[in-house]
């Protein structure tokens, strides 16, 4: 074996020579091609399979198949042909083709997408012709023998064959699913391949050996430990002699031999299958088949309290929440252009969807890994500030990836009240039933110059006047310029003629409603003669503001204003 891989090393060597060939940059491993499972001078599959690697990659477990589960059958079962051609029922095949357990780990390092792989099979008498299908769409079992899901363009499919003799060497083919143009089939294009052991072109396929920087594949030439359970056709359950395969491949790099500039696949399935030959159009035996997550996404949000607001035809008040946040490709794969990328923030009662905000957004470029897609809207909460949580999900073919929900207590709104009143009043004498009598007019004017919606009661004793009014927020002015755009300040007209003492900023659209302030004037007769050489009618007004759901105390304001009958100073 060892001779063997010295003849690889330097046949690679001349036929990139002779050729001119540039390999590509070279990018680790992260799992141990070493033929076994078990963890050596770094971390293996039992590091995956015991849970203790560190969440950087893509796993997807360790897949048992145990007989008589799930074999292919039917004379469209073949990897020429789409999906949905093929066909499974339970049953048997040759001890030899019989997988017993698949796995894939897939990880982006230094911008390459790496995959590793592997299987191990129930009987070790006969060649091993593996192939490893990895699937854009979420492809599944259906019912009555039918597959889930199809094939996507730029799906990979690895060949690996490990012919048994002691001459013998293995061969990796690595193919790209096309909807027109391949070579290898209509369907299929080749990427790479390591040659034809007998051929003169031949440059390794042995992991170890030259070609370690674009695919190669390994089997355990001893028995060798099982971390996971696993028994053979012997009844060992340690993996006899080639009973345990594994192979490595730079997606990235073996796109770029090819002349291809396209993003990086994103799988989300994968499927290890038994084969009758190599050939493209061999009828395919047993499989294994599982999720492969090597696509994410992840979300993160800020919210915050911006103001008060006013639904239900301005007679519930309520406070308007705006969000932001980022969807991030926190995967190894690249998600294509047109795609749909669905966010759903959660508005209001948890479980209740009837308020929650969606907002859908198509892919107009192709979503790269470490690349963010921002968000942003508002909704309306009873609460200053809500807890909310947002969801995300992007589609890809049949599939989708969602990202772990995201939840955060928004930033509250400083919520200040404030009450303006005034009062002017003036005294006369009127003819009334054949008598002069004392009349004072009055015109009170209040206004919420805070930012709390208030019912506002007034009391006037001396006019004998109580009435209650309901305020929206508002905010001192003297010009329009002092308000937002879109707001007026609206002047209250107070003593004689239409002069401007005080002016309030009043939206009368939809975000707060028109009642910022009140008017109301009147008349009465006092009921004692006034006093002073003037003849002076005091005349004070009180206005109490109050929101039980906002404010701890209810909040006031007073005016005077003495009227004279007889003018002067």
């Amino acid at each position: 074996m060892k001779r063997l891989a010295v003849w690889q090393r330097c046949c690679c060597f001349l036929v990139a020579f002779l050729l001119g060939v540039t390999s590509p940059a070279i990018a680790s491993n992260f799992i141990e091609m070493d033929g076994n499972a078990i963890d050596n001078a770094d971390q293996d599959w039992q590091t995956f399979h015991n849970g203790n690697d560190d969440g950087s990659a893509a796993f997807s477990g360790i897949v048992a198949d145990p007989a008589p589960l799930s074999i292919f059958t039917g004379g469209g079962s073949k990897d020429i042909n789409d999906i949905p051609d093929w066909k499974y029922r339970d049953g048997s095949v040759p001890d030899k083709n019989d997988l017993t357990n698949g796995y894939a780990a897939g990880k982006l390092i230094d911008g390459d997408l790496i995959l590793h792989f592997g299987a191990d099979r129930y009987a070790n008498n006969g060649d091993a012709i593996i192939g490893f299908w990895f699937f854009q769409d979420q492809v599944g079992l259906g019912e009555r023998g039918a597959f889930i899901g199809e094939h996507q363009e730029g799906d990979i499919f690895v060949v690996m064959e490990f012919p048994q003799g002691n001459t013998s060497a293995p061969y990796v083919q690595v193919m790209q699913w096309v909807n027109s143009g391949g070579d290898i089939s209509s369907n299929l294009l080749e990427l790479f391949s390591t040659g034809d052991p007998k051929d003169a072109g031949y440059i390794g396929a042995l992991c170890g050996g030259s070609n370690d920087d674009v695919a190669c594949a390994i089997t355990n030439d001893m028995s060798e430990a099982s971390p996971w359970p696993y028994l053979s056709k012997t009844g060992a359950t340690d993996f006899p002699p080639e009973s345990f395969f594994e192979g490595f491949l730079n997606v990235s790099a073996a796109l770029e031999l090819a002349g291809q500039s396209s993003a990086t696949p994103c799988f989300s399935s994968f499927m290890v299958e038994t084969r009758s030959s190599r050939s493209e159009t061999a009828q395919l035996k047993d499989f294994v088949l599982g999720r492969f997550p090597l696509c994410g996404i992840e979300v993160s949000k800020t919210c915050d309290v911006t103001r008060l607001a006013t639904v239900n035809d301005d007679t519930d008040r309520t406070y308007v929440v705006d969000f932001e946040g980022l969807v991030t490709n926190s995967g190894a794969g690249t998600f294509p252009a047109g795609e749909t990328l669905t966010v759903v923030d959660d508005a209001g009662t948890p479980d209740d969807t009837s308020d929650d905000v969606t907002l859908t957004q198509t892919l107009l470029t192709a979503f790269a890994p470490g690349e963010t897609l921002p968000f942003s809207g508002s909704f309306f909460s009873n609460e200053n500030p809500p807890t909310n949580t947002v969801d995300a999900s992007l589609t890809f073919g049949a599939a989708t990836v969602s990202a772990d929900p995201y939840s955060i207590q928004c930033q509250s709104l400083p919520l200040t009240p404030g009450l303006w009143v005034d009062k002017d009043c003036a005294s006369g004498l009127v003819a009334e039933s054949g008598q002069v009598v004392l009349e004072v007019d009055y015109d009170i004017a209040v206004c919420n110059t805070g930012e709390v919606p208030l019912s506002v009661e007034l009391d006037d004793p001396t006019a004998n006047y109580m009435n209650t009014v309901l305020l929206d927020a508002g905010t001192l002015c003297e010009t329009d310029a002092d308000c937002g755009e879109g707001v007026v300040c609206r002047g209250v007209g107070m003593g004689e003629g239409d002069t401007v003492v005080k002016g309030v900023c009043d939206a009368t659209g939809d975000i707060l409603g028109s009642d910022v302030c009140f008017d109301v004037s009147g008349d009465y007769q006092p009921s004692t003669v006034p006093s002073g050489d003037r003849y002076q009618s005091s005349n004070t007004v009180t206005a109490t503001g109050s929101n039980s759901e906002i404010l701890d105390e209810d909040i006031e304001a007073s005016a005077s204003d003495q009227c004279n009958l007889c003018p002067g100073g």
